[in-house]
């Protein structure tokens, strides 16, 4: 059982964020190899192209910098649970077209628990294109059998930071 709460950041000046494509097409869909690559034929099976860094031979293996440059060259959406290195390669770049952080513990890491989450971050994109934005998918054990999700939004590069 899950329950989850939805949390959203401050929106900055709209000017700065256009969105980088005007197409009616879903954006497209990378998962990261530390994730199952199940997560892409779910995102697939929704109706968004997608790819997983798992079954991509010239990926596999590689730096966090190329699979980044790799989802934003393509216009993708990077599915994640390397926070602590995308997040930064992220806020680095000018413009992106989003990126789903999922935060968890250890024993919530298994493939039922990385379905749940991915239902979320789909329902999410599909509600607002995350275009400049991180969604973080947070899951935290109640009890033996559950967990608490939320979601939160937020800009990067961080429009506070820089202002700082």
């Amino acid at each position: 059982m899950a329950c989850w709460t939805r949390h959203q950041g401050a929106q900055p000046d709209e000017d700065r964020y256009s969105r980088l494509s005007a197409t009616a097409n879903p954006p497209g869909i990378l998962v990261d190899e530390n994730l199952s690559p199940e997560l892409a034929d779910v995102a697939a099976d929704r109706g968004f192209p997608s790819q997983a860094v798992a079954r991509l031979w010239r990926l596999r293996g590689r730096g966090d910098r190329l699979i980044a440059r790799h989802a934003v060259d393509g216009d993708m959406i990077l599915i994640t649970n390397n926070m602590v290195d995308f997040e930064r390669i992220y806020q680095e770049m000018e413009a992106h077209p989003g990126i789903v952080l999922f935060v968890c513990h250890s024993k919530l890491r298994k493939k039922a628990w990385q379905l749940k989450m991915m239902e979320i971050a789909l329902d999410e994109i599909e509600t607002e294109e995350p275009i400049q934005q991180a969604i973080v998918i947070s899951a935290s054990p109640r009890g033996r059998n559950s967990a608490t999700l939320s979601v939160d939004r937020y800009y990067l590069p961080d429009v506070a930071a820089e202002n700082i």
